[in-house]
């Protein structure tokens, strides 16, 4: 099975480099690192005296011998002293096999390059669905039993995240800021949100279970202020299709707007769950009440729960359980993290943590719904162009989950799964929402 993974090159240079030399040459380990998307971040331990100093490098990635920029990169404290975990973005690689050496540079000039790594792109995650995925519906199977594949709508631009609201109506937030609204299968003209002039990004949304009484809508930006980037979580009011009176409840410490990674979901006991962070940054779940102070009955002073995280890009609540799953991306691996809360006052404990191909967005599919071969199953969209079906154990959370695939190569890359008032698993390619229903 292909597995997402971050380029990781090791700069294990035995000391840092001194201010009036170029920094030392990178050290990438030896080995093929295979089955890559091609769009992977690129992370590295960076020698260094401080992360200030290191953050300052600008940092170079030879492909095939073509030199080309490494961007919005952040560094932070690594597993050693004088050594520091960073990250970046590189070039989007084409399929095919390539050879990458990557380098550091400061006013004292470039330093050498690393020994050459060599990366396989066994499937590129292109942007855009294939073009013969028609509008309209068509049959499929999934273990023998047919299933309802429909294209609903087209036009949306890198949907981030998605909640239905009680009357059936679909929130669905494009990261470039606004907010659209797919009212009766179809996309509404007039946007329910649109960004303010500073262009937070928008990363999630949730919408309060008492929703028909309040008429709120939480959602958590990428935003930046005078000081720096911020998580941001505001509520906004409901009313008739727009999204407005605006309440920022909480701001904390974010990386760049463009590594930034966040989920927001209503938790149980009236609550927010918030999982925060961003690969080589230090992640956060938070717990909130829904005015976003600290709930009484949890230890601690702040609202953060547990850390650990990196680029969490899916929450769910195991509806029978209660457990809260979490999938996210670090050290260039993702993993499906089981958290429980427990005691009093509350703490959060791991319960499970289990190898994945890729981290992504998540739903568990709705109790009584009629499609049987998601009974008690956690789906997943994945940028490899799949729905990732994931069966949970009836031993526990401690037993790895098996894992397989639906609607491999027919849409492209999956951005976002939730599940729908009418039982059906409803999804987003980057440009297009998608329904997976039982045949009527």
């Amino acid at each position: 099975m292909p597995r997402l993974l971050l380029i990781l090159l090791a700069l294990a240079a035995a000391t840092a480099c001194s201010k009036d030399s170029p920094p030392a040459a990178p050290d990438p380990g030896s080995g093929t690192t295979t089955n890559i998307s091609g769009r992977e971040r690129i992370g590295w331990d960076q020698p260094g005296d401080s992360v200030e100093q290191v953050s300052g490098y600008s940092y170079g990635i030879y492909v095939d011998g073509a030199r080309n920029d490494v961007t919005a990169v952040a560094c932070a404290p690594g597993s050693a002293s004088q050594l520091f975990a960073c990250s970046g973005k590189g070039p989007d690689l084409a399929v095919g096999t390539h050879t990458l050496e990557l380098s550091a540079s400061s006013e004292s000039g470039e330093g050498p390059r690393s020994p050459a790594l060599t990366v396989v792109v066994a499937r590129a995650a292109s942007g855009t669905a294939p073009s013969d995925w028609p509008v309209g519906s068509q049959d499929i199977s999934v273990d023998g039993e047919p299933l309802r594949l429909e294209k609903l709508v087209e036009g949306l631009d890198r949907p981030a995240d998605a909640a239905f609201l009680p009357d059936g109506r679909l929130l669905i937030a494009e990261r470039s800021g606004r907010v659209r609204l797919v009212e009766g299968g179809v996309l509404q003209a007039r946007n329910a949100y649109e960004p303010a002039p500073e262009g937070d990004a928008i990363l999630s949304l949730a919408v309060d279970p008492l929703f028909e009484r309040t008429r709120f809508v939480f959602m958590i930006h990428a935003a930046r202020t005078g000081s720096g980037d911020v998580f941001r979580l505001a509520r906004y009011r409901e009313v008739q299709g727009t999204l407005g009176e605006r309440a920022i409840l909480i701001e904390i410490e974010a990386p760049p707007i463009a590594d930034a990674s966040a989920v927001l979901r209503a938790g149980p006991g009236n609550t927010l769950l918030v999982a925060a962070g961003a690969a080589g940054f230090p992640g956060i779940l938070l717990r909130l009440n829904m005015d976003g102070t600290r709930p009484r009955d949890q230890a601690g002073t702040t609202p953060g729960i547990a850390q650990g995280l990196q680029a969490p890009r899916g929450l769910a609540i195991d509806p029978v359980s209660g457990l809260i799953w979490i999938a996210d991306e670090q050290g260039g691996q993702a993993h499906l993290t089981g958290i429980a809360f427990t005691g009093r006052p509350l703490q959060a404990v791991v319960r499970a943590r289990h190898p994945l191909a890729a981290a992504g967005s998540m739903a568990f599919y709705p109790s009584g719904g009629r499609v049987s071969q998601f009974a008690r199953t956690l789906l997943m969209a994945s940028p490899y162009g799949r729905l990732d079906r994931i069966r949970l154990s009836d031993a526990g959370p401690e037993q790895a989950p098996a894992v397989d695939a639906i609607l491999e190569d027919l849409l492209g890359p999956l951005l976002i799964v939730t599940a729908g008032p009418d039982g059906a698993m409803y999804f987003c390619t980057a440009d297009a929402l998608g329904r997976l229903s039982a045949p009527e």
